[in-house]
C-alpha cells in the first residue's frame, strides 16, 4: 500500500531531483549509522523496498537521522505535512515523501 495518493503521486515530476535525494539520504544514513553504531559495522543497503524499520537503527538513530535530513535538505517533512495518516515504511516510500513535501516548503 502506497502512503501516496494518485494526485500525490502526480506531483513529482523531476526523477532527477529525487535521485539526487535518494543519494543524500543514503549518504545521511551511512554518516548516522556510523555514529550509532560504529564505523567497523558494515551499512545495510538501502534498496526501494528496503523496509525502514529493519534497517536497524533504533528510534533515535531515526530521529537523529531526520535531524540530519533537515539540515542537509534544509525542511522536514514531517513538520510540514498535515493530516499525516500513514507512515512511510519503505525507503522507496520515505524519499517520495521527502520529495512531496519538498514542494511544500
Amino acid at each position: 500500500m502506497s502512503i501516496l495518493d494518485p494526485q500525490m503521486q502526480a506531483q513529482i515530476q523531476d526523477p532527477q531531483i529525487q535521485a539526487q535525494m535518494t543519494l543524500q539520504m543514503q549518504t545521511v544514513f551511512a554518516q548516522v549509522w556510523a555514529a550509532e553504531m560504529g564505523p567497523g559495522d558494515p551499512v545495510p543497503e538501502l534498496r526501494p523496498d528496503t523496509v525502514l524499520l529493519d534497517t536497524g537503527l533504533d528510534s533515535m538513530g531515526f530521529a537523529t537521522f531526520v535531524s540530519e535530513l533537515e539540515e542537509v535538505l534544509g525542511y522536514d517533512p514531517f513538520a510540514i505535512a498535515e493530516n499525516i495518516t500513514v507512515y512511510p515504511q519503505t525507503f522507496a516510500e520515505f524519499v517520495t515523501f521527502y520529495e512531496v513535501n519538498r514542494l511544500a516548503a
